[in-house]
C-alpha cells in the first residue's frame, strides 16, 4: 500500500519536473515569451508546486514506513503469542495423552484435553490478529501446520478417551447386570450411551445398543414388580397391601379356630383388598404372593388341582406378554418352590425378560473367540467391504457368547475405522465460520446458526465431527 502510494507521488513529481523543463526550452527559444508576467508567474506557480509535492512525498513516506513497521512489530508479536498458546497445547496435550490409559487419572486428562483444546483456539484467534498485518510468510505456515496438527492429536485423544471410557462402562455393567443390580447396570449403559453419541454421532456400536436392550428389559420389568416410595401412589397401595395382610392373617387365625365360614369370607375381603393394588399395579410382586397365598389357604385341595392349569396359562402367557408370564411364574414359584417344571420355567421367563443369560457352552465360548479373531484379521484391510464382513462375524460371536470382551474390542475398532478416527481438521477460515455459527447457536440466534453452519457445509472437507454436531442440535430444534 505505501509502495503504491509512493509510486502516485512520484509520477505527479515527474509531471511537474517536465513541464518546468518545457517551459525552459521556451525561455531559451522566446526572449518576449520570458518577459511576460504571466509566464514568469506559472514558471514560479510550477516551482513552489513541485516543492510542495516532493515534501509531501518525503513526509507520508515517513508516515507510511513506521505505519509498515507498527504493524509488521504487531503481527509479529500476535504470531509470537499465538506459536506460545500452540505450545501451551502440546505441551498439555502430551501430559494428558500419557494419562488416558490410567483410569485414577483419565478425567483429569479429560480435562487437560479441554485445556489444550482452549489452548489451541486461543492460539487461533492470535494468528486471526495477525492476519491485519505483515508477517514473515514461514512462520505463518509454520503456526498453520502446527494448528493443523494439534487438532488432529487432540481429535485422535478424544477418540482413545470415548473408547477407554465406553469399555469401562460396558464392562461395569455386564458386572452390575451378573449380580442382578439392573439399575446400577442400566446407569452405567446410559453414560456410556451418551459418551458415544457426542462423540460419534453418526455411528452405531452394536455390543452397546445390545446390552442396553437386554437391561433395560430387565430393569423395566423389575421395576413394574414393585412400588417405589417416589411413587404417587405409594403411600396408599403400601396400606392396602397391609391392610390385606393383616385381613388374610385373621382369615388364617379364623380357620385354624375351626371357623371354616368366617375364614373364607375374611379371605374373599382380603382378594378384594389385593385387588385395589392389582388394578393400578397388576405385577405386582407382593400383590400377587399374597393373591396366591389367599387362594391357597382358602381352599388347599382347589389350589393344587388348578396349579397345573396356572402354570399352562403362565406358560402361554411368557410368550405373547414376556413381563407379564415371568411374573406369574415367578409368584407361582415362590409360593411352590419345589415344583419342578416352575422352575425350569422361571429359568425361561428370567431369560426372556432378560434378567438371565444362558451361561455359553464351552464350544460357544471358543466358536466366538474365533470369530472375533477372524474379524481383527479381516478389518486389517481396511476396505468397506471387508468391514461389514467383520461385522457379521461379530455379530454371530455375540449371540454365541455375549459377554465376549475380546468380540467387544474388535466392534469399538470397526466403528473407529468406519469414521470415529482422526477427524478432520478445518482451516483457520472455516474455523471462524464454525465458530460464529456457534455464537449464533449459543445466543438463541438458530436462524443465523442455520445459515452460518450451511454456508461452511458447502465448502469442501469442512464434515467434521463438530460441525456435524452442530447440525444434528440444529436439525432437533427443527432450523
Amino acid at each position: 500500500q505505501a509502495a503504491t502510494m509512493l509510486a502516485g507521488e512520484e509520477l505527479r513529481v515527474a509531471a511537474l519536473a517536465q513541464s518546468n523543463k518545457d517551459v525552459g526550452g521556451r525561455i531559451g527559444q522566446e526572449a518576449a515569451w520570458i518577459r511576460s508576467e504571466v509566464s514568469v508567474a506559472d514558471i514560479a506557480a510550477r516551482n513552489e508546486a513541485l516543492a510542495r509535492s516532493t515534501a509531501g512525498i518525503q513526509a507520508r513516506r515517513t508516515t507510511l514506513l513506521a505505519d509498515a513497521a507498527a504493524r509488521r512489530k504487531a503481527a509479529a508479536i500476535a504470531l509470537a503469542a499465538a506459536l506460545k498458546s500452540f505450545t501451551e497445547a502440546e505441551a498439555t496435550l502430551s501430559g494428558s495423552v500419557s494419562a488416558l490409559a490410567n483410569l485414577a487419572r483419565r478425567q483429569a486428562a479429560r480435562n487437560a484435553l479441554e485445556e489444550a483444546t482452549n489452548s489451541r483456539e486461543v492460539g487461533y484467534s492470535r494468528f486471526l490478529d495477525a492476519l491485519g498485518g505483515d508477517f514473515d510468510p514461514q512462520v505463518w505456515d509454520e503456526g498453520v501446520a502446527r494448528y493443523a496438527a494439534i487438532g488432529r492429536a487432540i481429535n485422535e485423544a478424544r477418540d482413545q478417551y470415548a473408547k477407554l471410557e465406553v469399555d469401562r462402562l460396558l464392562a461395569d455393567a455386564q458386572h452390575s447386570y451378573n449380580l442382578a443390580n439392573f439399575d446400577d447396570a442400566y446407569n452405567s449403559l446410559s453414560k456410556a450411551n451418551t459418551l458415544w453419541k457426542e462423540r460419534y454421532p453418526s455411528l452405531t456400536y452394536p455390543p452397546l445398543d445390545f446390552w442396553l436392550s437386554l437391561v433395560r428389559m430387565a430393569r423395566d420389568t423389575g421395576n413394574s414388580r414393585i412400588i417405589r416410595q417416589n411413587d404417587p401412589l405409594y403411600r396408599e397401595m403400601t396400606q392396602y397391601l397391609s391392610l390385606a395382610r393383616l385381613t388374610y392373617e385373621k382369615g388364617i387365625t379364623l380357620q385354624k379356630s375351626g371357623k371354616r365360614t368366617d375364614a373364607k369370607q375374611t379371605f374373599a375381603s382380603a382378594l378384594a383388598i389385593v385387588a385395589n393394588v392389582t388394578q393400578t399395579f397388576p405385577l405386582n410382586e407382593d400383590a400377587g404372593f399374597l393373591s396366591l397365598q389367599i387362594l391357597k389357604a382358602t381352599s388347599e385341595a382347589d389350589f393344587q388341582s388348578s396349579l397345573p392349569n396356572r402354570i399352562d396359562d403362565a406358560a402361554a402367557l411368557l410368550k405373547t406378554n414376556p413381563p407379564a408370564g415371568y411374573a406369574r411364574i415367578a409368584d407361582l414359584s415362590h409360593i411352590e418352590p419345589k415344583n419342578t417344571r416352575l422352575a425350569r420355567l422361571l429359568v425361561q421367563a428370567e431369560i426372556a425378560i432378560g434378567k438371565r443369560r444362558p451361561e455359553p457352552t464351552a464350544a460357544q465360548k471358543s466358536q466366538s473367540l474365533r470369530l472375533a479373531d477372524q474379524a481383527r484379521q479381516i478389518i486389517k484391510t481396511g476396505r468397506s467391504v471387508d468391514l461389514t464382513r467383520a461385522e457379521q462375524l461379530l455379530a454371530q460371536a455375540m449371540e454365541l457368547d455375549p459377554n465376549d470382551r475380546d468380540a467387544q474390542t474388535v466392534s469399538l475398532n470397526i466403528q473407529t475405522l468406519k469414521g470415529g478416527g482422526p477427524d478432520k481438521v478445518l482451516s483457520l477460515t472455516d474455523s471462524q465460520k464454525l465458530n460464529e455459527a456457534r455464537l449464533f447457536f449459543s445466543q438463541g440466534q438458530y436462524n443465523q446458526a442455520r445459515d452460518t453452519l450451511n454456508a461452511l457445509l458447502r465448502s469442501e472437507g469442512t464434515k467434521t465431527r463438530d460441525v456435524l454436531l452442530l447440525d444434528q442440535q440444529l436439525n432437533q430444534l427443527n432450523y
